[in-house]
């Protein structure tokens, strides 16, 4: 039982996907603004705002701010 209802979950949303597509739309989340992200540095690099004070001025989280420092090699990580 729990198996057909597994696999009839599974089968809708499969065709539901396949449908979005060929309307032309994708599935997940739309990427940050690069303006947004390189202002969000900018702050960060001139050590006049908290991270916290960085994510309310541009709506940017803590881990998307980290994961972009990390990319351009500005925040070195320590293990």
């Amino acid at each position: 039982m729990r198996r057909i209802s597994i696999a009839l979950i599974s089968e809708r949303t499969k065709a539901g996907l396949k449908a979005a597509r060929a309307k032309g739309r994708k599935g997940g989340r739309k990427p940050t603004k690069r303006s947004v992200i390189d202002h969000a540095i900018t702050l960060y690099d001139a050590e006049k705002h908290t991270v916290k004070e960085i994510e309310e001025l541009t709506g940017i989280s803590k881990t998307k701010l980290y994961q972009e420092l990390r990319k351009r090699k500005v925040l070195k990580v320590e293990k």
